[in-house]
Parts: C-alpha cells; structure tokens; sequence
C-alpha cells in the first residue's frame, strides 16, 4: 500500500452572525459554523476535509470541482481573499491495482 498526502491552500471566510462565526470556502460550496472564529475556522476545515474524501470514495473527485468552476490551469498568485487555510489530505493507493 502507497501513501501520500497533498495539502490544497484555499480560501475561507468568516462571518458573525448572531452568537454564531459561520465559516465558509467559497470555491467549493462548503459551510460550517462554531461558536468562536477558531472552531468556525477548525469545522470548515473538518468539513472540507469530509467533502474531498467523499468525493474521492465515491468517485465523483473531478466532477465535483468542474462542476465547483475548476479546471487545470497555470498557478497564480492573484486571488480574491486575504484568508487561506491549508487543507491536508491523504491518500491510500493499493500498489497491486494501480500503475501510476
């Protein structure tokens, strides 16, 4: 078995609303909240990490980010936020049913 992890830097925002911080990641459509921007910003990083794994177990991974606006495409510096969160990811491949 293979292992390897990639980290994606993302956008995120947090937002008061009432006794709540909803914290959000715009290019993916994902949500959460917590009662201090720090859990805020922690839940959005579980949920985000939840929605990339579903993703990859149900074999939707490329679907879901076109249909998010992704596509392959040069790395730019120039983007929208001030607020980034590193994202880990791992991934497990069986060496016996893969040749890449």
């Amino acid at each position: 078995m293979r292992h390897i992890g990639i980290t994606l830097k993302l956008a995120y925002e947090i937002d008061k609303e009432e006794d709540l911080y909803v914290s959000s990641c715009p290019d993916l459509n994902v949500s959460s909240q917590g009662s201090t921007e720090e859990e805020a910003k922690n839940n959005l990083l579980e949920a985000i990490q939840l929605f990339f794994e579903t993703c990859i177990e149900t074999g939707t991974f490329e679907k879901s980010l076109k249909e998010c606006g992704f596509s392959v495409s040069e790395y730019s510096d120039s983007y929208y936020s001030n607020h980034y969160m590193d994202v880990p990811i791992s991934l497990v491949a069986n060496a016996q049913n893969h040749t890449c």
